[in-house]
This record gives C-alpha cells, structure tokens and sequence, in this order.
C-alpha cells in the first residue's frame, strides 16, 4: 500500500493557482502547447464573449489542467492564433485549451475575430454582460476595420484610433492581458477628447475610465485560474486515461478523437492518417464522413471472432492499425463510388445508415468489387441487394453494431454459394403504406429517394444526369410536386401528412422550386414546358418515376390518381431492386 501512495505522489507537482497574465505569455512564448492529438478549436465567437464577461466578472471559470513536458511524451502543437511554439515547450495542456485559446485570441487581437468593450454603456449604467458591450467582428470585416488598422499605414491607424476615442470603444486585443495596456489607451483618448471638451467633462471622462479600469480591466488581468500541473514523471498511459476521462464532459470530444490520444503512444498519428485518406480518396472527405467509421471497420477485419464492442476497440494495438489501415480506407472508397453509381446515392445528405459503411469497408476490403470479371460481378449483385433490403427493411434502426458485426460475417458466406445474411432474408416492405412515408423516417425515405436517384433521375433545370456536383451547384433538394399550400386550399379534409408523404415528392433544383412556389402542377408546369419543350419536360419526369397515367394525372393536377400511379412505380422499383439474385422480382407485401 505504501508503495502505491509513493506512486501517487509524483503525479502532481503542484495545484496552484495562476494569473490569466502568466498563463497567457506562456502561450505567447510558446512555453504552454497542446498535445497533437488535441481536438481543434471549436468555440463560437458568441461564448468567447460570455467568457470574458465571467472573467471580468471574477466569476470562476473552471480549472485548467496540464503537465509539465520534460519527457517529451507527444508530439506538441500551439495554441490557435499563438506564435510558433518552443521546440521542447515547458507545458502541455491537457484541459482548458477551448478557453485558454478564447481569451488568447480575445486579449492578443488575434484569430478570425475581433473582440471590443462598449465603454460608453458601461458609463451609462450597463454591466459588462448586458448585450453588446462586449461584442465582435470578424477581423477582414469593415466594423472591424472601423476601429482596428491591422498592418495598415499611419494614417489609417489614426482614422481607427480617433473612432476608438469618439465611441469609446476599446479593443480588447490590446490587453495582452495587462492593465498597462489599458492605461496607455486612456491617456491617449484623453488627449484626443481634451481639444473638444471643457475641463470639468475631462475630469469626469478620467474618472469614469478609471472606474472601468478598476471594475473591469484589472479584474482580466489578474484573473486566477485554478491549475493543476502534473508531474514530468507521469506516465503517457496515464496521460491518454486522464485525458479522455476528463473529456467526456463539456464539450465532447468524439470517439476517433479519444482514440487519437490512445493510439498515439503507439506511434499511430490517426490525425495524419485520416488527413492523407481525405486526400487520396476525394469521395471519403465528400461524404464527411467520421473517421470513426475507418476504426470500427478495422475492428471487425482485426478481432477474431469480430467484435465492435468498444472495450475491444479502445484495446487495438498499433501493429492492428497499420495492417489495416490502408486496406480499410481503400475498401471504403470502393464503398462510396458503388452505392453512388448503383444505389443512387450522390451526397452523404441520401446515405439511409451511417453505419452501414462499417460492414461494407470490411467486407470489401477481403472481397474486392472493383476488378472485372463474374466473381466481382456477383458481389455487387448481392451488395446491391443487400443495401436495398437492408435500407427498405429498415434492418440498422437498432442495434447497428451487432448487425454490422453479422452482415461482416454472414455476407462473405453468402458470397461463396451460402445462405443470405439474416439483413437480406429478414427483409419485409409494406408498400401499401408508401403513402404514410415522410421526411421524418429518415432511413425508409432517403432509401426511397435513392431508388428515384438510381432510376436516372435528370435536373429539372438543366436537363443532366444528376451528379453529387450538380446537385450542389443547383443546389437540388427533394420537394413536393402538389405543393402543400395549393394542396391545402384544394383540399381541406385531408391532413398534411397525406400531403407530405414520399409519393408526391421528388429532387428538384432551387430555381425550379421557386418558380414552383404554390401552383397548382397544372399551372407550374406551362412555362417549363415552353422553355425547354414539352417532350423534353416529359423526359424529364420519367426519369423520375413519373410518366404514363402518373404524368397525366401530375399534368392534370389530379392528386388522388396521381398518388395511385406513382404508387405502383415504387411498387414496382422496389420488387425490382429487392430481388434476390438469381430469382424473378416478387411484388412486396
């Protein structure tokens, strides 16, 4: 027991409290860093000035947690918005870096914002935390400028010092964290407002800045955040258990970032790593997809019998990661261009699961789909029917990691002649209540759209093949062909979600929609026709499900009759892309 404590004792060196001053020339030294496997900075300019307010206040502000860095544990970065760092920094911050960045980049001037405090309001009776006393801007934008004249000429500097002294605003990046600063700044707008005010209103004006400067100003600079230092002698275990202990509170970080602690002990940097994939594989930065994803395929290819319990993945070893790493993240992108160019899913807004992709890397990366010939073929005929069983059938609704770890092992067996995966054969659609399908069953929905997507779905603008880049471009959405208000107005009896359901929705581009607005389709549809022609707008709607008596009745502005047409078309998709392979469509229940 005794040896124990002993070990214990080195873990802190000391709990003392420190000035925001010193603190922050740390960081403008370079002596106080980040590990690399810290997340980056995140806060919004909003509650960097809700800090500020509880700094000036005195009100506490949590504690700050760091370790002193002789060992050189991990590779180090700085602070956002500080100088380069040390090459062997004195301090590593393990907690606090959201806030020790907010009030650096705050009290230095620098970072994407610029921070002021309203001095004429707090003269006039406001307190620090009232709105808009302390406010920001963006540093390139003109109300910025007005007031700052960064790496301008005299003159401007001037023109931006005299509005300082007129509106009495002060800009916070001046402090450095130092009263000092503050007090140069006053005796200047003295000075300037000295020429056009008598004697007694400058005594008032000096008063009233030292009563800001006492209340307010001194308080930043010799704020005390509580600081606990750990000893050089801890151990990097230690070091990653702490670190992920402590942020799972606040702002979280994700999993991949408590991985990135874990691993990097093991010289496995999955920052570098998930940065090269992006870049080697455009589809995978595209899809925004969280590299989570990677980690828990690589878990399934790496654990034997395969799991995606978590214990076991935070247990991965490096030698785990760097076999599989690449293989995984290849397998990925073969992933996301099949399920683009045969599933019809162009933009990561259509993906039915997130969690689909971690069954699919996996079973890729030990069953190749993109050479030629009849054994890749096949796979993706499966994959194909997989994806749409599994979508429609609402597989992944609950328990994804389980069923990620059986589609893993049950889909490589029915590749090579054994039975379907329990995803497949499990598969039940009801399309008699493909009426009742809206926006909110996210999964069944997208599901649907895709099946439109992959039908040939062409641009009601442009009249191209959709593609992930048009659809940004004309920023291409799904919205109603009857729209609700003139649905509404015609046909008061029946609820919206009889209006709003997949039936009577599509994907159409911005322009289109807009001059859609509340027409009746018979309406709307006129002067398309007369711009693009009236065989070509009909091309159109065929290709998204919509010709025959569905077109008659859209033309006609006949709701009823058109919900039964286009009913029948996604009936008829669905037998068709649920099919078994090998086997004849089978109408769905």
């Amino acid at each position: 027991m005794g040896k124990g404590r002993g070990r214990m004792t080195t873990l802190y060196e000391d709990t003392n409290p420190r000035e925001l001053r010193v603190l922050l020339e740390e960081i403008h030294n370079g002596n106080a860093v980040l590990p690399e496997f810290q997340r980056d900075f995140v806060w919004e300019p909003g509650a960097v000035a809700e800090l500020i307010c509880s700094v000036a206040n005195g009100f506490p502000a949590g504690s700050i947690l760091r370790i002193r860095n002789s060992r050189n544990h991990f590779a180090s970065r700085g602070i956002e918005g500080a100088p380069a760092p040390q090459p062997h920094a004195t301090f590593l911050v393990l907690d606090g870096q959201q806030r020790l960045t907010s009030l650096y980049q705050a009290l230095f001037g620098t970072g994407p914002f610029r921070y002021f405090l309203d001095i004429k309001k707090l003269i006039e009776g406001a307190n620090i935390d009232d709105e808009n006393v302390v406010f920001y801007h963006r540093a390139e934008r003109q109300h910025a400028k007005a007031f700052l004249a960064e790496g301008q000429g005299t003159d401007a500097r001037e023109i931006a010092f005299q509005n300082q002294a007129k509106n009495l605003i002060f800009p916070l990046g001046y402090l450095e964290g130092s009263l000092h600063a503050f007090n140069t700044w006053k005796g200047r707008v003295l000075k300037y407002n000295l020429t056009e005010n008598n004697g007694n209103e400058m005594l008032k004006l000096n008063d009233a800045l030292d009563d800001i400067a006492n209340r307010y100003i001194a308080p930043i600079s010799a704020y005390r955040f509580p600081v606990v230092t750990l000893s050089a002698e801890t151990s990097a275990e230690a070091i990653c258990t702490i670190f992920e202990t402590l942020n799972k509170t606040g702002i979280k970080l994700s999993p991949f970032e408590l991985l990135t602690a874990r691993f990097f002990p093991q010289g496995i940097y999955l920052r570098d790593l998930w940065s090269a994939a992006q870049e080697k594989y455009p589809i995978i930065e595209e899809f925004q997809l969280d590299p989570y994803t990677v980690l828990q395929a690589v878990t399934l290819l790496a654990t034997n019998p395969a799991t995606l319990k978590r214990r076991v993945l935070m247990d991965l070893k490096g030698p785990q990661i760097s076999e599989n790493w690449d293989r995984t993240v290849e397998a990925l992108a073969q992933g996301l261009t099949f399920l683009g160019e045969e599933c019809g899913i162009m933009t990561p807004k259509w993906l039915p699961y997130g969690s689909m992709l971690v069954p699919l890397a996996a079973v890729i990366a030990k069953n190749p789909i993109a050479a030629a010939g009849p054994v890749a073929g096949a796979r993706r005929e499966k994959l194909r029917c997989w994806f749409w069983r599994a979508s429609l059938g609402q597989y992944y609704d609950s328990a994804a990691n389980s069923k990620s770890q059986l589609d893993y092992e049950q889909l490589p067996k029915w590749f090579g002649g054994g039975v379907a995966p329990d995803s497949v054969s499990s598969f039940q659609f009801k399309t008699a209540e493909l009426n009742q399908v809206t926006p909110r069953q996210r999964a069944i929905y997208r599901a649907l759209m895709c099946l439109v997507m992959s039908n040939g779905a062409r641009d009601f603008h442009s009249n191209q093949s959709m593609t992930a880049a048009l659809m940004r471009a004309n920023e291409v959405d799904d919205h109603h062909l009857f729209p609700l208000a003139f649905l509404k107005e015609s046909d008061r009896r029946n609820p919206k979600a009889e209006f709003d359901n997949v039936l009577n929705r599509t994907l159409i581009d911005a322009k289109t929609n807009k001059s859609i607005g509340a027409n009746s389709p018979a309406i709307y549809l006129a002067p398309i026709d007369e711009m693009q022609g009236r065989s070509q707008v009909d091309a159109i709607l065929a290709s998204h499900g919509i010709e025959g008596q569905t077109r008659d009745a859209l033309r006609a502005a006949e709701y009823r009759s058109f919900l039964e047409n286009r009913r029948a078309w996604f009936e008829a998709r669905i037998a068709q892309a649920t099919s078994l392979p090998g086997q004849p469509s089978v109408e769905a229940a």
